[in-house]
């Protein structure tokens, strides 16, 4: 039975932007595909808990930029180790703490600061606003836009 959007938009809650969509992100002004990771600034942050999945935090784990993740912890006031070992990788109180940060701790208000230009992109009702803007054009033919909201994880 097929239901119109408006039916299934109402019943679909939204999910603002956790730690794991800060940490995929790249910058769209690099000039290299380096890690341009972006700096965050949270204001508002709200903590939703989910059920742990071990498995999947181990196998999400190599993908992860650690500096920035421990930054973006940071400024939410949670603080995760400088290096993880093959030990901790073991310990089920650290893949929660992991899964915490990644998955429970959503972003409402705050600012993705571009390491490499220093830009801010704002972040509004947990939505990014990643809109580049040039700065040589008077008109909106040269900017380009691109709104990070939730991951399903």
């Amino acid at each position: 039975v097929s239901r119109p959007f408006s039916v299934l938009k109402s019943s679909i809650e939204i999910t603002k932007m956790r730690l794991l969509t800060h940490n995929l992100l790249t910058s769209q002004q690099s000039a290299s595909d380096s890690e341009a990771c972006f700096t965050l600034e949270a204001r508002e942050v709200q903590v939703r808990d989910s059920p742990l999945r071990p498995d999947f935090i181990r196998r999400l784990f190599p993908t992860l930029h650690w500096g920035s993740l421990r930054q973006a912890a940071a400024a939410v006031d949670v603080q995760l180790p400088e290096e993880v070992g093959d030990e901790l990788l073991r310990d089920e109180a650290f893949l929660q703490a992991i899964h915490h940060v990644l998955f429970d701790i959503h972003v409402l208000e705050g600012d993705l600061i571009c390491a490499e230009t220093g830009r801010r992109f704002p972040i509004a009702n947990g939505i990014a606003n990643m809109r580049l803007e040039t700065e040589d054009d008077g008109d909106d033919q040269g900017s380009q836009s691109m709104a990070v909201a939730a991951d399903d994880g």
